[in-house]
């Protein structure tokens, strides 16, 4: 999502799921089709983690080929990650 925005992402996606860990609570929300499905809420304590979590699956009636080329994403990440090194990044094809 890097340069793009999470705004945009979900418009394009046919689901999102945002997790937040903030204020030592965990919040969730959930998108679909860019509509709020579930709005923000907290689940539980997020015990001093902080950060957020993005899920979403890209929209077919946008795009139509979702098959990723997975040594390109690799790479991406890879840079990424060197520039934010506190940042982690995880793709599950």
């Amino acid at each position: 999502m890097h340069g793009v925005g999470v705004s945009v992402v979900n418009a394009l996606s046919d689901w999102l799921e945002l997790k937040i860990w903030r204020d030592d609570k965990i919040h969730i929300a959930r998108f679909e089709h860019g509509e709020t499905v579930d709005h923000l809420k907290v689940i539980g304590d997020a015990n001093g983690e902080t950060g957020t979590e993005v899920k979403f699956m890209a929209s077919t009636n946008t795009f139509s080929n979702r098959n990723f080329i997975f040594k390109t994403l690799e790479n991406r990440l890879r840079e990424l990650a060197f520039f934010k090194f506190w940042c982690k990044n995880y793709f599950k094809g």
